[in-house]
């Protein structure tokens, strides 16, 4: 399961790059959350480990925009994780 949102608040996530969307990534034996360095971007620029969803949520729910969580299918076979088509 795949489902990614913007942040309401994006932030600095280095000296020159900010992050405004993340996309959690639910797997069988661990979830990772990948960051998105700019508004339209489709592949991300950084991830982030979590032993389970749950976990991840916990997280990163309440810096979710107002607009939620978008589902979204899992990749294609051969695609990459992290792509947002």
């Amino acid at each position: 399961m795949r489902q990614w949102a913007f942040l309401k608040n994006p932030y600095y996530t280095n000296k020159t790059q900010m992050v405004y969307k993340i996309m959690i990534h639910e797997m069988k034996k661990y979830t990772l959350v990948y960051l998105y360095c700019e508004k339209d971007a489709v592949r991300s620029s950084y991830d982030q480990w979590y032993p389970n969803l749950e976990s991840a949520l916990e997280d990163w729910d309440e810096h979710i925009d107002p607009e939620g969580w978008h589902e979204i299918g899992d990749p294609l076979p051969g695609g990459q994780d992290d792509c947002i088509n």
